[in-house]
C-alpha cells in the first residue's frame, strides 16, 4: 500500500495508505482465513502499480512485472476479471489522451492479452463450467449495496463517516485548480477503479447469476484507502493531518478489541465438528446438509464418505434411510427446516456443536441407546431430585443450577479407557465466573472411590471440559459435577449461575 500510494502520489499519501491498511479490520479479518481474498488484495494492488508505471513509462521491465502480477491475479480469484476490465477502461482513457503513443499503448496491450490468455488456457475448461451456471447461493444485490461494503470495510460507523469524508474531500479538490492537480489522472483512475470495479459485477449479477458479496470486492479496497489517504493528506497542517490518522488508528483498533476478535474464535467450526464425529467406533452413515464437509475431510485426510442432501432426500423417500446417522449441518439451521427429520419414528440422540456448526446423530426406527452406543457415547441421565437444577434453559438439554450437585445413575462401563466430557457455561459475579468440580467414582455396595476429579472454571461461551479416567475391570461407575462458588448480587444483577448443555462418556 505504501508503493502504491507513492506510485500514485508521493511518499505522504502512501505512508498514511500503510497505516490505514495496517490497521484495517477487513483485511485482518480476512488474513486469518487460508482463502484467497488477502491474495487477491496484494495482487490488485500490484497490478495497478505496474499497471500505471506502464503507462507512464513504457518500461518493458515493468511491463513484465505487471503481466507476471496480472496473470497471478486472474489465477486466484474470478473477481480478478473484472478488476482488469477496470484496468481496460483506464488504458481506452489513455488511448484517447495519449494521441501520439496510441501505437505504443496498443502494442503494451496486445503483448498483456496474448500471455493473460495462454496463462488461462490450463482452467479454461473450469472456467466455462461456472459461466454455464444459472443458479448460486448469493442472493441478487440492493441498489445500495457499496454503501453497506463500505461500511464493512471499517466495521465501524464513526470510521465509516470519517471515510466518506475523506473520500468526498478528494472529490472535490478534484475540480479545483491548483498545483496539486498534477495527481488529477491519478484521482481519475481511482475513480474509475471504484465504480467500475462495483458497477461490473453489479451488472452481472442483475442481469445473470448474483455474484457480489463483500469480499469479493477486497479488490476495490486499495483504491478507496489511497482515496482516503490523499483526502487526509489534502488536509492543511501536518498537526491535522496526524491527529486525523491517530483516530482512525485508535478506532480501528478499539473496533478489533470490542468484537473480541482476539478473545474467542468466531469462525464456524467444521474441523472440530468432522475430528468428534471421525472417532465413532462403528460405522454411521453420514449426511452433509449442506456443501464443503467432504472437501474438508478430504483436506484432513479423515476418509469420511460424506453423501449429499440429496441422498438423504432419496434414501428417506424410498425408505432405505439408515437406522442411525448423522447430519452435518451449518450456515443456518437446515435440520429445523427438514421436513423429514420432523418424522416421529426419527429421533435426535445426540449433537455436536461447534460455533454455527453442528453434526447430529437420529436414530431411525430404533432405540436412541443403540445409536449411541454406536458412536461409542453413553447419555448420562441427570438425576434433578438431588439439586436445585431449573428447566432446561433456552432449549439446552439439562438446565442451570446455582448450587448442589448434578448426580448420575450408575453405569456399567467394561476395562478400559474413557473420557467423561461436560458441556457448560458460566455468569460471572465479582469478576468470577461459576466453578465446577466434576466427579467419577466407582460405586461398590454401600462404597463408592472417586477415581479421577477436577476442578474447572466456567467463562461465557459454552465450552467442553474433559476429563479422562481409566477402569481396571468391568465397573459400576457414576459421575458427578458440584457447584463450589455460588454469589450474586440483586442490586447489580449480578449472579453466579451454571448452564449444563450435555454431559457424555465415550470410550478413548
Amino acid at each position: 500500500m505504501y508503493l502504491l500510494g507513492k506510485e500514485f502520489f508521493n511518499k505522504e499519501v502512501g505512508l498514511i495508505a500503510a497505516t490505514i491498511a495496517t490497521v484495517n479490520y477487513f483485511l485482518i479479518f480476512y488474513a486469518q482465513e487460508v482463502r484467497s481474498y488477502s491474495l487477491l488484495f496484494l495482487f490488485t494492488a500490484l497490478s495497478y502499480m505496474y499497471f500505471f508505471r506502464v503507462l507512464n513509462s513504457y518500461s518493458k521491465k515493468d511491463l513484465m512485472i505487471y503481466i507476471l502480477v496480472t496473470v497471478a491475479l486472474l489465477n486466484t480469484h474470478f473477481f480478478g476479471f473484472f478488476l482488469v476490465a477496470t484496468e481496460v477502461i483506464v488504458f481506452i482513457v489513455y488511448l484517447i489522451k495519449e494521441k501520439s503513443n496510441r501505437i505504443h499503448l496498443i502494442k503494451i496491450a496486445s503483448i498483456a492479452t496474448v500471455f493473460f490468455i495462454i496463462s488461462l488456457l490450463p482452467i479454461l475448461q473450469y472456467i466455462l463450467s461456472h459461466e454455464a451456471k444459472t443458479s448460486f447461493w448469493i442472493g441478487k444485490p440492493s441498489a445500495t449495496f457499496f454503501l453497506d461494503y463500505m461500511r464493512g470495510y471499517v466495521g465501524n460507523n464513526f470510521l465509516y463517516g470519517i471515510f466518506i469524508t475523506a473520500i468526498f474531500f478528494s472529490l472535490v479538490y478534484l475540480f479545483k485548480k491548483e498545483e496539486h492537480h498534477k495527481y488529477k489522472m491519478a484521482t481519475i483512475i481511482l475513480i474509475i477503479w471504484i465504480v467500475f470495479g462495483y458497477l461490473l459485477p453489479y451488472l452481472r449479477s442483475i442481469t445473470a447469476v448474483p455474484l457480489l458479496t463483500g469480499r469479493n470486492t477486497i479488490m476495490i479496497l486499495p483504491a478507496l484507502i489511497l482515496l482516503v489517504s490523499y483526502g487526509i493528506y489534502l488536509l492543511k497542517g501536518k498537526l491535522l493531518q496526524i491527529t486525523t490518522l491517530l483516530i482512525i488508528v485508535y478506532f480501528s483498533i478499539s473496533h478489533l478489541f470490542q468484537i473480541g476478535y482476539y478473545d474467542k474464535p468466531s469462525k464456524q467450526q467444521w474441523r472440530e465438528v468432522l475430528f468428534e464425529v471421525s472417532q465413532s467406533k462403528e460405522k454411521i452413515a453420514l449426511y452433509g446438509f449442506v456443501g464443503y464437509y467432504q472437501a474438508y475431510s478430504d483436506m484432513l485426510n479423515l476418509n469420511m464418505n460424506i453423501l449429499g442432501k440429496n441422498i438423504f432426500d432419496e434414501n428417506y423417500n424410498n425408505g432405505t434411510l439408515e437406522e442411525c446417522f448423522f447430519v452435518l449441518d451449518a450456515h443456518g439451521d437446515h435440520i429445523a427446516k427438514s421436513e423429514q427429520l420432523k418424522n416421529k419414528a426419527i429421533q435426535k440422540v445426540f449433537e455436536i456443536s461447534k460455533i454455527g456448526a453442528k453434526g447430529t446423530l437420529f436414530a431411525n426406527n430404533i432405540a436412541s441407546q443403540k445409536c449411541l452406543e454406536a458412536f461409542n457415547g453413553i447419555a448420562v441421565n441427570v438425576d434433578f431430585s438431588k439439586l436445585n437444577l431449573t428447566k432446561p434453559y433456552k432449549g439446552n438439554p439439562l438446565g442451570m443450577y446455582w448450587n448442589g450437585t448434578v448426580s448420575t445413575a450408575t453405569y456399567e462401563l467394561k476395562k478400559g479407557n474413557y473420557d467423561f466430557t461436560v458441556n457448560a457455561k458460566g455468569t460471572p459475579y465479582a469478576k468470577k465466573y461459576a466453578e465446577l468440580k466434576i466427579e467419577i467414582s466407582y460405586n461398590e455396595k454401600d462404597k463408592k472411590t472417586v477415581i479421577a476429579e477436577k476442578i474447572v472454571e466456567t467463562n461465557s461461551e459454552f465450552k467442553d471440559y474433559i476429563i479422562p479416567f481409566q477402569t481396571n475391570t468391568d465397573s459400576n461407575i457414576s459421575f458427578s459435577v458440584s457447584f463450589i462458588n455460588d454469589g450474586g448480587n440483586p442490586a447489580t444483577k449480578e449472579d453466579r449461575n451454571a448452564y449444563l448443555k450435555s454431559l457424555v462418556v465415550k470410550e478413548r
